[in-house]
């Protein structure tokens, strides 16, 4: 039995008698190679690209996306500071004797019958009950709101809604009479955007018919 050589500290050591547990000028630690590595950021990746101070990191090629063109025939002519200024001349307007209550529907399909009824029956209370400058703004809007049910009737051509607009109108008017105003706003602003050149005579009445 051999016993353990004794440690200067008065352990025990576990390597033989006269060999150094580590060899002498090779230390524990290489330069270079430490386990933190000094001067770099620990969020640095070997093959990434490091951050050089005062610059910024180039961003992401951006992806551009390409709205839906709409026509902006008239804006600036009719729309110029939010105030409604009047129709071009090439516009197609109603007959000066045109009302809401006198024009000819005859020719209205069936399912968009329910504007008819809802314009003539809204704008018919209101005129009743006005008196003084309501009663004026409601006889201003008269011929307008006749066009528009005018230009319902079924056909073809400038003097004839088409059946997007046809169809819009019919979910607003439900939409006001359900007093669903979210949806009101929605068809409202829908058909202004998309169809200005067709509703560009009629649509400011019917707008501030369903305010009041």
């Amino acid at each position: 039995f051999v016993p353990a050589a004794m440690t200067p500290g008065g352990g025990v050591g576990g390597g033989m008698p006269g060999v150094p547990s580590t060899m002498p000028g090779l230390p524990s630690t290489m330069p270079g190679l430490a386990s933190s590595t000094h001067g770099m950021p620990s969020n640095t990746q070997p093959g990434m690209p490091r951050n050089v101070p005062g610059t910024v990191p180039p961003s992401p090629p951006q992806t551009t996306l390409t709205a839906v063109p709409i026509s902006l025939r008239g804006r600036e002519r009719y729309c110029s500071g939010g105030a409604w200024v009047g129709p071009a001349p090439e516009w197609p307007k109603p007959p000066a004797d045109a009302t809401v209550a006198s024009v000819d529907t005859s020719g209205v399909l069936p399912k968009h019958l329910p504007i008819v009824n809802h314009v003539r029956r809204k704008f018919t209370a209101l005129l009743a009950q006005a008196v003084g400058a309501k009663k004026r703004e409601l006889e201003t809007l008269d011929n307008r709101l006749g066009g528009m049910l005018l230009f319902l009737n079924h056909g073809e051509g400038e003097t004839h809604l088409s059946a997007p607009v046809a169809d819009a109108l019919l979910h607003l008017c439900n939409a006001v009479a359900s007093g669903d105003n979210a949806n009101v706003n929605a068809y409202l602003l829908h058909v202004s955007t998309h169809y200005w050149e067709e509703v560009a005579y009629w649509f400011p009445a019917l707008k501030r018919l369903t305010r009041l």
